[in-house]
């Protein structure tokens, strides 16, 4: 999406409360290329539950594109550690890449493969991760779940997106990103998931929720 919305901060402040806060942002028609003067809000918002939730709204007056997603960072056990962790994608496909990390418009099953989570699975430390999946079902629901069994937290993931990148950084640190498919303006067989066009007056909504508990 645009890219620079990553590295501004986001200091207009809208609305603040106790449990809540919302932030807004306005690129410019031309901002990165893209045009469109957009308006982008997101609202973070915790629960005495322990769930985190993500909502995002934005507009524009001249239709742009719009596939926002979050970069939260995930230790499951306070270490940096990748031992101890199990997860579960509610996913039957992937998007597979090319050489240079971008999907080939293929839709391919997680069967047989490094990629596949259907059950819940000792994380696989040795191997890399920057993939999306293709999670099933539609509308909110949820599409993940991963639990520390040190330190006996698990997180489960809401969403309203099709999609859902598995990132592995380093030291211990994993992300669970929601959001449409990425290069779908490329890939018209992505279509059928939805589309990363926001057309000019229009209202692009999202929700996401991470639901942290503890397990026995």
């Amino acid at each position: 999406w645009r890219g620079p919305f990553a590295t501004q901060d986001w200091v207009q402040l809208a609305i603040q409360d106790q449990s809540s806060v919302i932030y807004k942002f306005n690129s410019p028609d031309g901002d990165n290329g893209y045009p469109g003067n957009m308006e982008m809000i997101v609202k973070y918002s915790l629960s005495e539950e322990g769930e985190l939730s993500i909502e995002y709204s934005a507009t524009t007056d001249k239709d742009t594109l719009c596939n926002p997603t979050n970069h939260l960072f995930m230790t499951m056990n306070g270490n940096s550690s990748y031992d101890n962790i199990k997860l579960q994608i509610n996913a039957d496909n992937y998007t597979p890449l090319n050489s240079n990390s971008i999907p080939t418009g293929a839709i391919s099953p997680v069967a047989g493969t490094k990629y596949d989570y259907r059950e819940e699975t000792a994380f696989r430390k040795d191997e890399s991760y920057d993939d999306n999946y293709v999670t099933n079902g539609t509308g909110y629901r949820k599409v993940a779940s991963m639990t520390g069994t040190s330190s006996k937290i698990k997180v489960d993931v809401y969403t309203d997106r099709p999609g859902l990148q598995l990132y592995k950084e380093s030291n211990g640190k994993i992300c669970l990103e929601t959001q449409m498919l990425p290069d779908a303006i490329n890939h018209p067989e992505f279509d059928a998931y939805g589309t990363t066009i926001l057309r000019a007056g229009e209202t692009f909504t999202s929700k996401t929720t991470y639901a942290f508990s503890k397990v026995a």
